[in-house]
C-alpha cells in the first residue's frame, strides 16, 4: 500500500518538470539555430536537472528503503546540474563572460557546494556519535 502524497508536493514535482521541459526545448531551438553556442548546451543541462530535481522530490514522498541511495544520488546529481548549468548559463549566456571566466566561477560554485556538503555531513556524523558540533 502506497503512502499518501499530499497535493503540494504533486505541484511541485509537475511544475519542476514543466520548467524543465521548458528550459530544454529553449535550448534544443537555441541550438538548431547555433550548435556551438555554449549557452544552449549549459541550458540544456540545467533543463534536464530541473526535470531530474522533480522526479527526486516526488520520490522523496515515497518511503521505500530499497530506492533510498538511488534517490539520494538522483538528488546530488541533479542539484549538481543545476547549479553548474545555471551558473555557466547565467555567465556565458546573459553576462557574456568568456569560456574560462564561466568555468572558473561554475567551477568555484560547484566546489563550494560540494565543501558544504562535507562539512554538513561531517557534522551529521559527529551529532550522532554524541558529540558537540559548533
Amino acid at each position: 500500500m502506497r503512502a499518501p502524497r499530499s497535493r503540494t508536493a504533486l505541484v511541485v514535482t509537475i511544475a519542476a518538470a514543466a520548467v524543465g521541459a521548458a528550459i530544454v526545448v529553449l535550448a534544443v531551438v537555441a541550438l538548431v539555430h547555433d550548435v556551438r553556442d555554449d549557452a544552449a548546451w549549459a541550458a540544456l543541462v540545467l533543463g534536464a536537472a530541473v526535470a531530474a530535481w522533480g522526479l527526486w522530490f516526488h520520490a522523496l514522498s515515497g518511503g521505500d528503503a530499497d530506492r533510498r541511495p538511488r534517490v539520494a544520488v538522483t538528488g546530488v546529481a541533479a542539484t549538481a546540474g543545476i547549479l553548474g548549468g545555471g551558473a555557466y548559463w547565467v555567465l556565458r549566456g546573459l553576462l557574456d563572460r568568456t569560456v574560462a571566466e564561466a568555468l572558473v566561477v561554475t567551477a568555484i560554485v560547484l566546489g563550494l557546494w560540494a565543501l558544504n556538503r562535507t562539512v554538513e555531513a561531517g557534522n551529521r556524523r559527529r551529532r550522532a556519535a554524541g558529540d558537540e558540533v559548533e
